[in-house]
């Protein structure tokens, strides 16, 4: 590889990386304007209930971690993130955040990087590319996971099982009308040898 291949690769890396970043503020921006409405509408109705707000009590609806809230448990604050005192439970939020973020392009960024020498490769992507181990070896893949392993668009999923290609949807499981989507591994693995449907 030439030194202007070499480079041109660097920048491509680094460019994803802003991309990233990028794309991380604005999830959290959004996470904080949903902990807002949240935040509302608990203060709402735990006044109308049993006047927990007025005893300094919060009510939260969440029974377990969500995927898109990760740090807000059953009984916690919904405005706990933006509003914390705390730096170092500030610090661990943010940290259980970062470490569950995952963008469609970072397959690519972990392939980019592999084509460079070890002591150029960058540690970030190289942190990346554990967390894609992780989901590779997940017997359970939620609908973003599942882009990561298979490269399959969520309008994709969706399109498979909704469509019932040749009267074999894509298998999943899904609790209740509303429920978050989750898949099998095995079960997809099956699917798509059965279905000839690439990787």
């Amino acid at each position: 590889m030439n030194k202007n291949e070499l480079s041109t690769i660097k920048e491509t890396i680094e460019d994803l990386i802003k991309l990233r970043k990028v794309q991380y503020d604005n999830y959290v921006d959004q996470l904080i304007e949903k902990e807002w409405i949240a935040d509302t509408f608990t203060v709402s109705s735990s006044f109308q209930e049993d006047n927990n707000f007025s005893k300094g009590k919060w009510v939260s609806k969440q029974d377990e971690i969500d995927d898109d809230n990760p740090f807000l448990t059953k009984n916690d604050n919904p405005s706990s993130f933006n509003n914390k005192n705390d730096n170092e439970e500030y610090n661990a939020d943010e940290n259980i955040l970062w470490d569950k973020f995952i963008t469609e392009f970072d397959p690519t960024l972990v392939k980019l990087n592999n084509l460079l020498e070890e002591n150029d490769k960058v540690d970030e992507v190289l942190e990346i590319e554990k967390k894609i181990a992780v989901i590779n070896n997940k017997r359970f893949l939620n609908v973003k996971e599942f882009v990561i392993k298979y490269g399959m668009s969520k309008s994709s999923q969706q399109h498979y099982r909704t469509k019932l290609p040749h009267n074999n949807p894509l298998p999943y499981h899904q609790n209740g009308e509303n429920g978050k989507i989750t898949y099998d591994v095995q079960e997809v693995q099956t699917w798509m040898e059965n279905n000839n449907t690439a990787r």
